[in-house]
């Protein structure tokens, strides 16, 4: 039903089951308890409190099912928001937004304005009519024309000269010059690749950037020798987000998906051609490619127009190499200055060697290719016919030439290469450099001027450092030999600190603290077991333990006490271990004594 047709009882049934927010929103505030034969208002999804309707570009769209025999309502929730507050709407009127947002269904932000039956308020269709076959000025047509190629949809376009979108439609596609938009009707008959995994064929190709599977918004049409590898690289470096293409870009970095097809499969040899008349069949304003090839039977005017301007005083002949070449040069690409010529307002500009080819040969192809390696020459018989893998490779020949060059000339400065070369980064310079093979070319200069070492001296540096191994693994083999030595010093004498240790085994402080970390002393050992009673009992006292006990009595207190034992001759040394202690007790008094010297000096 249309919402028109609404009446006084049906806005009651809306008022139970739905209402507004502050924001304009619809909000479902009931769900109905039976279902009529349109079934319940609300689908399975909906909650009751969450929001009503889809977001299209026409704005938020409202669908309610009521019960009974009164169907089912389809409108703008712009509506539903003007009927709740204001009651029904004349068949004559609908409802606006002030501002223009299409999204913005706030109550204060509503008025009503008389339908214009499909028309614009204002269309000049209803009253004006030219003398034009067309019905449009030739000014007007030219407008519309230049607004679709550059690619303008009808509605905008529309409202820009102020007719209805099908009288544009009509007047526009009469006229000789128009071209279809490339769409999904044309690609019904073609073979579509599957993304993951590409066939390898030789072709015309179409790579379709959609949101969905029914709409799509551009077409990009190339042509390849590998569809496989070409298809690949263009979803490769749009992944990346560093494809040449900006609006390509732009649309995928937008999310809409790729889709990619086979036009026509052929030989290289006819690439370029079937690729330049695929591309003129179409309106440039649904394709993404940025540039196409200009068809001789589109330039010939122009051609001929401007073959009385070449002639032999503007250019100069080599005797040597035997190339014609053009006085006047572009300085940014190297090429003669392009001729311009107008017909009828309508301005092209030409260059000297395309038309130098079309005056002697009589053809026009999408790509010429100069023999000669020499941009300036217009001499036809350096001239041939080529594709753009043949043309790829003459740049790269010319650039690996030009790199080598400026390579030697800043001594292999990269910052300086990037410059010149205009890169981003200087990466591609460290790249073509690999390529090249410069750095085995020349070594001296790219060891030279590298922060990277030569193989001379990596090779010190590698006996440097398988030195240091060696000897790193030497000193863990003499700590894990004198491991047991420093902590049976450590439990001896509880004076001696990490750095007397260290000393006295000629090794680090760090590894002494490595060792003996959570080591104490034997005494402390002793003291805190409870067998200290017994042992004390033994000798009567702690004086006669700890100063006048002999060595028979510590025997027998070892015999009576097994399991103390290294304690109890840790705690004695020089009862037990009389040369080792004094070893170490008169390395550790010379030890303090040079201590107390150095801060004498000090």
């Amino acid at each position: 039903m249309h919402i028109t047709e609404i009446n006084s009882e049906q806005i009651e049934e809306l008022k139970k089951h739905v209402e507004i927010n502050e924001q304009g929103h619809i909000i479902t505030k009931k769900l109905h308890d039976k279902k009529g034969p349109y079934g319940s208002s609300v689908g399975a999804k909906a909650k009751v409190g969450s929001r009503r309707g889809s977001k299209t570009k026409y704005g938020q769209i409202f669908t309610y099912n009521f019960l009974g025999e009164f169907g089912k309502l389809v409108c703008k929730a712009r509506d539903i928001v003007w009927i709740l507050a204001n009651g029904p709407i004349d068949a004559n009127m609908t409802v606006y937004p002030i501002d223009g947002d299409v999204f913005n269904d706030r109550i204060e932000n509503l008025a009503l304005k008389k339908r214009n039956n499909g028309r614009r308020p204002g269309s000049k269709d209803v009253n004006k009519r030219t003398t034009n076959r067309l019905g449009l000025t030739k000014k007007e047509l030219a407008t519309a024309l230049r607004m679709k190629k550059s690619g303008a949809t009808w509605r905008e376009i529309s409202e820009t000269m102020g007719y209805s979108v099908d009288c544009i439609k009509n007047w526009v596609k009469k006229d000789e010059k128009y071209k279809p938009a490339l769409n999904w009707s044309h690609l019904t008959n073609t073979k579509e690749y599957d993304t993951e995994n590409i066939e390898d064929e030789s072709g015309i190709y179409c790579i379709a950037m959609c949101a969905n599977r029914t709409g799509c918004s551009k077409f990009y049409i190339g042509s390849t020798i590998s569809t496989k590898t070409r298809i690949e690289q263009h979803i490769r470096e749009l992944k990346t987000n560093c494809h040449y293409n900006s609006d390509f870009q732009e649309l995928y970095n937008s999310g809409m998906k790729i889709r990619a097809f086979l036009l026509e499969a052929c030989s290289e040899s006819e690439l370029l051609e079937k690729e330049e008349r695929i591309r003129s069949q179409y309106c440039e304003g649904s394709l993404i490619n940025k540039n196409r090839a200009v068809l001789l039977d589109e330039i010939r005017p122009w051609l001929e127009k401007a073959r009385h301007r070449f002639t032999k005083n503007k250019y100069t002949i080599d005797k040597e190499t035997d190339c014609w070449e053009w006085n006047v040069l572009d300085a940014s690409k190297g090429y003669g200055n392009q001729i311009g010529v107008s017909i009828k307002l309508v301005q092209k500009s030409i260059l000297p060697h395309r038309l130098s080819y079309y005056i002697h040969k009589g053809e026009y192809p999408p790509l010429l290719r100069h023999k000669c390696d020499n941009k300036s020459c217009v001499n036809p018989d350096h001239l041939e016919s080529g594709s753009h893998r043949q043309n790829g490779l003459d740049r790269s020949r010319d650039f690996r030439k030009d790199f080598e060059y400026w390579w030697l000339e800043y001594s292999r400065d990269i910052k300086k290469l990037t410059e010149h070369f205009c890169w981003n980064s200087t990466g591609a310079a460290l790249k073509w450099e690999r390529e090249l093979g410069l750095r085995e070319k020349y070594p001296e200069i790219y060891w030279e001027n590298s922060k990277y070492m030569s193989p001379e001296e990596k090779q010190k540096q590698f006996a440097k450092k398988r030195a240091k191994r060696e000897k790193e693994r030497l000193r863990q083999r003499r700590l894990k030999t004198i491991k047991n030595e420093i902590i049976n010093i450590k439990k001896r004498y509880s004076g001696a600190s990490q750095e007397v240790i260290a000393a006295y085994f000629k090794i680090k402080k760090s590894d002494v603290a490595k060792i003996t970390k959570g080591v104490t002393s034997s005494f402390e050992d002793l003291w805190n077991r409870k067998e200290m009673v017994d042992v004390l009992e033994y000798f009567n006292s702690i004086d006669a333990f700890i100063s006048s006990a002999s060595k028979a009595q510590l025997e027998g207190a070892i015999n009576r006490f097994p399991h103390l034992e290294k304690q109890i001759k840790n705690y004695v040394p020089d009862v037990f271990y009389r040369r080792d202690h004094e070893q170490f007790t008169t390395f550790f008094s010379e030890f303090i004594e040079n201590k107390k010297k150095q801060k004498a000096s000090i």
